[in-house]
């Protein structure tokens, strides 16, 4: 509560603060525990209190530290509350409207604005509130413990709808937050400044990063996405298909002429019927009048993916091979070649792999290294509304995060074998770069080694997506 009162207080003066009301006086020590956690002198406070056990404590353990202690009660008519105030922070507690004289609701009913002594009902945190604000400076924030009433009410009172446009936040707290004893309790945040427009970057609430970053990504891609081999696939009814009485030579001439890696055979290729199998370039032989039915071969299971095979899947397959077919061996769907890895779903899917490994990197640094910022000279300092930027890691790239880890020397208690993988998180960084920028990730067909090459290789992507699943199942 005191935390969210003092949210982003740098920007806001820290001189004075108004404790409306003081039952046992647990938020004024919150305050003050506050300050001295974060070595700041204390705002210059005055307590309202009806309890005289209260008031002597408070004034005993605070009256030298710049705290007043008056013994009335705020809804008063003349509370002794004579100054506006920078703060104002309070956990009402319940009154029944109703119960009270009716010359203790004619009583309050004086002071406040919107409420009247013959109201039927009265929010008890709304009296509060409207009282507090005609003691809150235009540029103060003031933070009230309410009843979830204050929001489930079908009918807003008129001290309701005068309070509303005050309201700059509301945070929903479960019932072991507070501890008093009600289903749920909510933080309602308020504003000097009730008129004007909403300005959503003026919010105090500030969320955990990792809920931030989490519900962020939580929903990246939806199954259909997730498909990926059907995603980049060419179909079947699209592929450049020939008969199989056809001259190997033509066959193989017009494979290099279309720079293709394979072809599908058919006995009748315009009504493609009578699949005989496939050719491939690179192992096609070329024969004094011999039809290409003698170079083909029946697709074996090993040269085929699933329609719904993910990336893992079609990385791997083609990792190993320059092509694969989508579907059975004897009906495939369409094809697959390194060359399609290049294509967009499979960024889609990168993308949001990177992304999760960004989010588990935070979470690491904030767990394992709290203070990065004073032990290496890594650089972020962007901020922005904190239920967007959470913090200033959040605002860090891959590598950034990658340079604190190395920097820090945490790399082994990251819990990733990264010894194991023929990559690194550097490669994981230049292949995050090509995925932002739309960079190809393939930059050749062969299956020659690309490790200590500046061009990769479908079979070190295969390398790097491997590394990257492994960190993404460790971190996340």
């Amino acid at each position: 509560m005191v935390d969210l009162l003092f949210t982003d207080a740098r920007t806001l003066r820290f001189d004075s603060i108004l404790y409306p009301v003081c039952p046992d006086g647990v938020v004024v020590d919150a305050v003050y525990r506050y300050v001295e956690q974060n070595q700041l002198d204390p705002p210059n406070g005055v307590a309202v209190t009806s309890n005289n056990e209260t008031a002597q404590r408070l004034r005993e353990a605070y009256g030298n530290r710049d705290l007043t202690v008056v013994e009335s009660t705020i809804l008063a008519e003349d509370p002794g509350v004579e100054r506006t105030f920078d703060f104002v922070v309070a956990n009402p507690p319940s009154i029944g409207w109703q119960s009270l004289s009716a010359e203790r609701r004619r009583e309050f009913a004086a002071s406040l604005r919107h409420v009247s002594p013959d109201d039927g009902s009265v929010v008890p945190a709304v009296m509060y509130i409207d009282r507090a604000l005609q003691f809150l400076r235009p540029d103060g924030r003031g933070v009230f413990l309410t009843a979830p009433e204050l929001t489930t009410q079908r009918t807003a009172s008129a001290a309701q709808q005068y309070v509303a446009p005050f309201v700059n936040d509301l945070v929903e707290l479960p019932t072991e937050a507070d501890g008093a004893g009600t289903d749920s309790r909510v933080l309602t945040v308020v504003t000097g400044e009730g008129e004007g427009e909403y300005e959503p970057d003026r919010r105090v609430n500030e969320p955990e990063p990792e809920q931030v970053e989490s519900s962020l990504v939580a929903a990246a891609h939806n199954d259909t996405q997730r498909r990926v081999a059907e995603a980049v696939m060419t179909p079947a009814a699209e592929l450049d298909v020939v008969a199989a009485n056809r001259d190997v030579a033509s066959v193989y001439l017009d494979l290099f002429a279309k720079d293709y890696d394979t072809t599908l055979v058919y006995e009748d290729p315009d009504r493609r019927a009578g699949l005989h199998g496939f050719v491939s370039r690179a192992e096609l032989t070329v024969e004094d009048g011999a039809t290409v039915a003698t170079a083909t071969e029946p697709i074996p299971t090993m040269r085929c993916v699933a329609l719904d095979a993910g990336l893992d899947t079609v990385v791997s397959k083609l990792g190993q091979q320059r092509f694969c077919f989508v579907g059975e061996p004897t009906g495939p769907h369409g094809l697959i070649t390194r060359y399609d890895l290049n294509k967009l779903p499979v960024y889609h899917q990168l993308y949001d792999q990177f992304a999760r490994f960004e989010i588990g990197l935070r979470q690491f640094i904030r767990q394992v290294a709290p203070g990065w910022d004073e032990r290496t000279d890594v650089t972020l300092g962007v901020y922005g509304a904190n239920d967007l930027v959470a913090d200033e890691l959040a605002t860090a790239q891959l590598r950034d995060l990658v340079s604190i880890v190395t920097e820090l020397e945490l790399t082994s208690e990251l819990g990733i074998p990264i010894s194991e993988y023929r990559a690194s998180l550097q490669d994981l960084v230049s292949l995050r770069n090509g995925v932002a920028h739309y960079n190809p990730v393939v930059h050749v067909m062969s299956s020659r080694p690309t490790a200590d090459d500046p061009e990769r290789g479908a079979p070190q992507l295969a390398t790097e997506y491997e590394l990257l699943t492994s960190c993404v199942d460790t971190l996340t």
